[in-house]
This record gives C-alpha cells, structure tokens and sequence, in this order.
C-alpha cells in the first residue's frame, strides 16, 4: 500500500472534485505516476536516484532487479512486486559529489535517521543495510563489466546510461520505496480548454488547465512535461475565456 506522497500537502484534489460536481467528466484516475521516495514510515525522503547514469537499484537481497533508466511505470512496477516494496540506490564518492548540495544535505540527514548509509567498503555498507556482502559485491562487480562492455544483458539499460562505475569510496546508500507522484486523471477537457461533461457536451463558462485535467499525458507523464501543459493549456484556457468561446 502506498502511504507516502513527494506532493505538497495543499495538492488534494478538491478544485477537480468541484469540478465534477458541476457535471464534470472524470477520466484517468486509475492511473497514478510514482516516484522513488521514502519507504512506509519514514519521513526523510532520498534522493541518490536522480542521475541513471550514477546509481545502481538493488533489493533487499543485494541484486539488481530493473534497468535504473526504465520509464517511471516500470520503476513503480518493479518496486511494489518486492517482497519489501522497497530497495536500495547506491552511488559511489564520484556520485554523490555530482550531487546538489540539497541531495548531498538530505543524504546527510538520512544517516541520521537510518534512511541513508555510508562507508569506505562494499562489505561495510552491506552490512549497515542489512543485505548479503557477498552478492552486493558481485552486482556491483558485475554492474561495472557492464559499464566497460557498455551492455546491460539483465535489464537493458541504455548505453549512453552505462557511464559511470560504482568503484570510489566511500560508498552511499540510499533507502527507496515508491510515493505518489502524479496524479494522471483530471477532468476532460477539448482542445479550447473547456469542461467537458459525461456525454462530450462543453459546460459553459468551466475551463481547465494542468494537472486537475485529465487524457492529456496519457497513463505516463514524461519528467516536466506538466510545466509545458500548465503553460500551453493556460494560455489557451485565459484565450477561451477571454473569448468566451
């Protein structure tokens, strides 16, 4: 079950809800985007997966269990079929240095709080995360072959990603579960903008932009593509409005 949001606390959903008191068409509710977050029960929120090409994802058992680079969907997916419903991203010294300094300041809380783990060895970090030494060493032994052969035969993670070996210590960990994201569904709208209600028919003088709508990114939102609808779909909305179409 998920229990964790990356969402502002305002982000509730009653404008949309509003909305469909007015007649309002719901559409793509049941898809909801996810993002690495904190696992069920923590509160610091880690964030050593933010470049592909850095991190490795392994599992409680120290294995590798998808391609790093995977659209968010397959990460979501991935994830919640664990037996724990979480696992581990891992950087070497080289990546966290690349880093903001807010990562590298969260990361630094996390080992405060038991939500991130560092140490000078493979074998030391394994054993503040709880996960087997000598497979961890082994994924990460064989994750960097992959880097050399710039070839994933496991997952198929993209050579261009297949950049950077987990090799300079100190090591860092980092716990990583799913949170809620995105929301994809929203109220239907036509192409000015306007609300649409069950049959098609436009509500008059209702017009909808971002992310209350729904239909427009289909079931999965590429990273920043809501800036670009918040923009293009306001622009029409104020348009529609103005014009009163």
């Amino acid at each position: 079950t998920l229990t964790t949001t990356n969402n502002q606390a305002c982000s509730t959903g009653e404008v949309m809800l509003a909305a469909n008191e007015a007649g309002a068409y719901l559409m793509g509710l049941d898809y909801i985007q996810c993002n690495p977050g904190c696992p069920p029960g923590h509160t610091s929120r880690q964030a050593l997966h933010l470049d592909v090409s850095r991190y490795v994802f392994v599992d409680k058992r120290g294995k590798r269990f998808v391609a790093e680079d995977a659209r968010r969907d397959v990460l979501r997916d991935a994830i919640l079929n664990l037996p724990e419903k979480f696992g581990y991203a891992i950087v070497d010294n080289d990546g966290f240095n690349s880093y903001n300094q807010v990562v590298r300041d969260d990361a630094m809380k996390g080992l405060k709080t038991g939500d991130a783990f560092k140490a000078d060895t493979l074998e030391g970090l394994a054993k503040q995360m709880g996960v087997p030494a000598d497979q961890l060493k082994k994924t990460i032994a064989d994750y960097n072959a992959m880097v050399d052969q710039k070839k994933d035969p496991d997952f198929g993670k993209a050579e261009r990603n297949l950049s950077h070996k987990i090799e300079k210590a100190p090591y860092w960990a980092a716990l990583s579960s799913m949170a809620v994201h995105h929301t994809m569904g929203g109220v239907r709208i036509d192409k000015e903008t306007r609300v649409l209600d069950r049959q098609g028919n436009v509500i008059k003088g209702l017009y909808a932009a971002g992310e209350v709508t729904g239909g427009i990114h289909g079931t999965n939102r590429l990273g920043g593509n809501a800036i670009a609808d918040i923009f293009t779909f306001g622009r029409i909305a104020g348009n529609s409005a103005a014009n009163q179409k």
